[in-house]
This record gives structure tokens, sequence and C-alpha cells, in this order.
């Protein structure tokens, strides 16, 4: 995944996402992350598309802070990596963005 291929939200969105990640100790950035980061940035499209479609951004930004706030924590500092799930989907978009 070429990372200079996404728009510039998106591209702080994941910076966003490992900031988070690193601030609460956890060992890889996941779809948790990003997805927070989507919700909490300024201009950005994901909370007016699920308001659009009747889902409440703040409910799932409650329920998404909940789950974050669940996973473990270590308290060393090493490279911060990606979750493998969140690398292909990643993925998945670039392939989809391409076709």
């Amino acid at each position: 995944m070429r990372l200079d291929k996404l728009t510039v939200k998106a591209q702080e969105a994941l910076m966003a996402a490992q900031s988070t990640a690193a601030e609460a100790g956890h060992a890889a950035v996941g779809p948790l992350h990003l997805l927070d980061a989507l919700l909490r940035q300024e201009g950005g499209l994901t909370e007016p598309l699920l308001e659009k479609v009747g889902i409440p951004a703040d409910r799932i930004g409650s329920v998404v802070a909940a789950e974050l706030s669940r996973l473990p924590s270590q308290s060393h500092s090493g490279g911060m990596a990606m979750e493998p799930v969140l690398q292909s989907l990643l993925t998945k978009a670039e392939t989809e963005a391409r076709n």
C-alpha cells in the first residue's frame, strides 16, 4: 500500500490513528484506531456520512472509545506496527480506487 496515493485527509487520519495507538500504549494500529481518528477528524466525511444514513456518529464514537480502552497496552515504546487486518483493508481500498 502506497500511503502517498491516499488523500491528505486519509493520511492525516492514519497519522492520528498511530498517535492514538502510541499514546494508549497499544502494540499496533488497527481499524478501531483509524475509525476513531476518522470520527474525530475536523472537516472529514465520516461523521456527515454516518448522520446521513441515520447512524449517530457520537454513539459510534462512544462504542469505539470503549473498545479501544479494552485493548491491552504495553509499557515499552517499540516501533508502531499496523495490524494485518488494517493493512488488508487499506490494500482492498487501494484496489477499489484503482478499479
